[in-house]
């Protein structure tokens, strides 16, 4: 209604007080056309804008997801189970494979389940100190 009160009044401007109507300058079908022309390139101008902040949003979320991954796969060749923990904790958040997180969970479970059996206990144990009396030797020895 708006732009036909403005077109009416391009093609009759003496024929109204268009000022005390309160009626906007007037407008011919070109500038309409003109107008219409600029909002739909400001629209798709937009539109491109969207599609690349899409894009990039994207192509961060999927830089995160493989940053958690790195790091879940590096907690996963250790044997601590409160970093192996957070680093499946934050493999989920992101969004990483359901099947890289359940190997995680099962290697905690495994883990603190070892934790628990005095065999496990004992068989770490002796490792570590056969480790540090190498390595006593290997100081000895380079003398």
């Amino acid at each position: 209604a708006r732009n036909a009160s403005r077109r009416y009044m391009a093609l009759h401007e003496e024929q109204w007080d268009w000022h005390a109507a309160h009626v906007p300058a007037g407008m011919t079908e070109e500038q309409q056309a003109e107008k219409e022309e600029r909002e739909r390139a400001k629209a798709k101008e937009k539109k491109k804008r969207a599609e690349k902040a899409k894009k990039e949003r994207k192509r961060a979320e999927e830089e995160v997801r493989t940053q958690a991954a790195t790091k879940l796969h590096a907690a996963m060749g250790g044997e601590n189970v409160e970093a192996l923990t957070a680093a499946m904790q934050e493999a989920a958040r992101v969004g990483c494979s359901n099947d890289e997180v359940e190997a995680a969970r099962a290697k905690i479970d495994k883990l603190l389940k070892d934790s628990a059996d005095p065999e496990v206990q004992r068989q770490r144990q002796r490792a570590l100190r056969a480790a540090a009396a190498e390595a006593r030797l290997n100081g000895c020895s380079a003398r």
